[in-house]
Order: structure tokens, then sequence, then C-alpha cells
């Protein structure tokens, strides 16, 4: 047998009839060339009959097998589903966050959520499902998946300056079991909070105005976990489906403050615009820059725009205009 790692077939999620009716097919066709040798052909001996109805009863048992999965969804998955008022589930990793603390506040009256903590808990969360899970361990995750449409995926190493150790444990395993995990869940869709630090070499050197799809050069080894949690989402999208949607958020600040912040700066009720939007929108998979209308951006977020639906809504500019 193949040493290589099977993946779980998600019938629920792959019109399972449709894809095991050619087998279901074959299976039948060989019952009854085996009935049809019982009946007409002299076997020789009463051991070989009795091989062959042995052979016959064992291809029975898979046909109605087959049947059975393709019209009742595989036993230990959580295919997605919405809830009783018709709301997608949302799980958001990292919720104890700053990202993920606003996040959840604005989200909440359009999703019924699902929040990760590490794990202290807030006295006053703003759902009432909550788990508590280090994203580094696997196990501990996967069960935070059950019953869920999409993950928007916000926990890890947030520091520009993090050592290897911690970008390793954080942002590479741990985003890599968030993946994993969502796939055995047969989870829909994965948001992925990726950075600026992605590409900021182009900053660095001032190479303006920076795209998306350009080739990563990363700031820091940040950058690195980071630009790894979109390399794997896309090995993700392509080998198992799973939609993902990575998101290079800029400065999240209630305000802008500076002037490094006119051009990166992503306000609060636009990043959970952007957030709802990468949740919502007809994308496989895609990177995308998050930041708001800023008249001095340096990112260009057309794309973001154009493929996501985003509208965003405030400006840097016009806010340092308004207050003189």
């Amino acid at each position: 047998m193949s040493q290589r790692e099977r993946t779980t077939y998600h019938m629920a999620e792959q019109r399972a009839a449709a894809l095991l009716g050619p087998i279901e097919e074959a299976v039948r066709d060989l019952q009854d060339r085996t009935a049809h040798y019982l009946e007409r052909l002299d076997l020789g001996t009463d051991a070989n009959a009795e091989a062959l109805r042995e052979a016959g009863e064992a291809l029975r048992l898979a046909a109605g097998r087959i049947a059975a999965a393709a019209a009742t969804p595989e036993a230990g998955v959580h295919p997605a589903t919405t809830g009783s008022n018709g709301r997608k589930r949302i799980l958001i990793t990292g919720a104890g966050g700053g990202i993920g603390q606003d996040l959840a506040e604005r989200l909440k009256e359009r999703y019924d959520l699902r929040l990760m903590y590490r794990s202290s808990v807030p006295d006053a969360p703003p759902s009432p499902d909550l788990v508590t899970a280090d994203i580094a361990d696997l196990k501990a995750v996967l069960p935070a998946m059950e019953g869920i449409d999409a993950v928007v995926h916000l926990a890890g190493e947030p520091d520009p300056r993090a050592s290897w150790e911690a970008v390793h444990e954080a942002n590479i395993i741990g985003t890599r079991n968030v993946l994993e995990a969502a796939r055995q869940a047969g989870v829909a869709r994965v948001v992925f909070a990726s950075t600026n630090h992605v590409m900021g070499m182009y900053d660095r050197d001032r190479q303006w105005p920076i795209y998306a799809g350009q080739p990563v050069r990363p700031d820091s080894l940040y950058g690195v976990s980071k630009a790894f949690g979109e390399a794997l989402g896309r090995y993700y999208a392509d080998q198992y489906g799973l939609d993902v949607v990575c998101l290079r958020i800029g400065w999240f600040l209630p305000e802008p403050k500076d002037e490094i912040s006119r051009w990166m700066w992503l306000s609060p009720r636009d990043c959970a615009q952007v957030v709802w939007r990468a949740i919502e929108a007809d994308v496989r998979f895609g990177i995308f820059y998050a930041i708001s209308a800023n008249g001095g951006r340096h990112w260009d977020i057309t794309d973001t725009i154009e493929v996501l639906g985003y509208r965003p809504e405030d400006d840097a500019e016009r806010f340092f205009a308004e207050r003189g």
C-alpha cells in the first residue's frame, strides 16, 4: 500500500451520488457476471464454485455500501450548515486579539459566530459559542470546526520582529493546522489574515505602487511566515478544493495617526466589510490588499474592489482634512 497520506473525501460536499454512480454500476456488472459464471459454466471443483459465490457476496455488500455512501454524509464528517436562522456559522480564530475583538462585535449581527481563544476568555464575549485551543495543536483545533461554514483565521504571532521559533509554531504550524482541520471537517472557506510585510522590501525600496500579484519580498521572518500561509492556502485550494481568500491587512487603527498611516490605514468598519466580503465572494483563491480608500495609498486595491466587491468607506486623507 502506498505510504502517501490518504485524503478524506467529504461526500456531503462533492455530489457523491453522481461521483459514485459509475463505480456502483461497475460493481453490479461484476455481480451479474459472477452469477452468470455460477449458473452457466463448469467451474471444475466445488472449491472454485464456493470461491466465486464468496466473491459474489462481497460484491453485493460493496454495492450496498456504495449506494449508502452516495445517499448519506460520511460518518464523522460535519458538512457546512447554517444556523436555525439561516445565517452562516463563522469561526474566528484569534478572537482575543485587537482585530478579533472588534471584528466579532461588528459581525455578530450578520453571522452566527464561534470564537476561538488560546486560553483566557473575556468576561462578556460577543458570542456564547466559545472554544479555547492552541492552533499549534491540530487535535485541539479539530473540534472547533464542527458545523462551520467559514473560518476567519486571525490567530498567530503578530509581531514583525518575532523570532523564527515564534513564527514557526504560531504562523507556520498553526496555519497548516487550521487549514487541515478545515479540510477534514468539510469547511467551505478560510479567510486568512496575511500582512503587508509579505511585500515589505518593496516599501523599503520605495518601489510603488505595489500589486498583489507581484513576487513576494518579505521584510522579516514574520513576513516570510505569512507568505508561507498564502502559498499553503493556494495548495489547499488546488489540491482539496478549499476556498482560501488571503487578505494583506494594513495598519488596523481606530483612526490614522501619522504619515505612515496615511497610506496603510485600515479602519475598523472597513476591516469588517472586507472580511465579510471575503466570506461571501465567489472566488476559489485570491490574495487581496485590505486597507481603507486612503488617497495616498501605495498598495493597489483594485482587485479587492472588483473581485470581492469591497467598497471602503474611510480615507486617511479625508480624515486629516476634516481634522484640519
